[in-house]
């Protein structure tokens, strides 16, 4: 279908696959037709498929892409993947591939890639749904419309303070079910459970399994 230019064709058979097949179906291709199938794709739709291949993967196809596609598809990633592609490749490579990170997201993923390997703060998310205590459940709600492509963590609601603290946690679901001029001090639960960034991820595991 590459040769025979039946583009629209193509596009319509991708259309029916999901992320997870599309990424199943990229390592029996050459190369060149690798690159072009992803620039064929929705950023958002390429950037969930490049996620299910390994970051040997990953790397080769971002690096051959034009730059603004490489670029739309980094910035659909998830930080989390994106700390692991960087990871995986020599530094050069690492900066220039986070030089085509939108530059908010650039931030959050050089200061993932600091924590130790081991440790909490190399598993955790950046992306998830923070909220003022102060504002209702309607304000909660209409700010998830806004943000929530963008949100990793989306059955919870995290609440912090002027300073971005943390001060408690509500389900989603607890905040669709509440009055629409409940304020979120009233909904959240406030005996948050917590480990330091830099906490070992198995003792953090034992912690956290306790409260399951």
């Amino acid at each position: 279908l590459f040769d025979s230019g039946q583009q629209d064709v193509l596009l319509a058979l991708l259309d029916e696959l999901q992320p997870y097949d599309i990424a199943s179906l990229l390592p029996s291709l050459a190369p060149d037709e690798q690159r072009r199938l992803v620039s064929l794709l929705a950023p958002e739709v390429a950037a969930e498929a490049m996620e299910h291949l390994d970051v040997d993967d990953q790397y080769r196809i971002v690096d051959h892409l034009e730059q603004e596609k490489a670029r739309q598809i980094l910035a659909a990633m998830s930080s989390d993947a994106v700390v692991d592609l960087a990871g995986a490749i020599h530094p050069l490579q690492a900066r220039a591939l986070l030089d085509l990170v939108p530059e908010e997201k650039r931030v959050r993923i050089e200061r993932l890639m600091t924590y130790p390997e081991n440790s909490v703060g190399a598993l955790m998310t950046v992306e998830y749904l923070a909220v003022r205590e102060g504002w209702t459940a309607d304000q909660v709600i209409a700010h998830f419309r806004k943000v929530g492509a963008r949100v990793e963590v989306a059955n919870y609601v995290y609440v912090v303070d002027g300073q971005g603290h943390l001060v408690g946690v509500a389900s989603l679901r607890d905040v669709l079910l509440s009055p629409p001029d409940t304020p979120m001090s009233e909904i959240m639960y406030t005996k948050v459970i917590s480990v330091p960034v830099d906490a070992d991820q198995e003792v953090a595991a034992r912690l956290l399994s306790q409260y399951d």
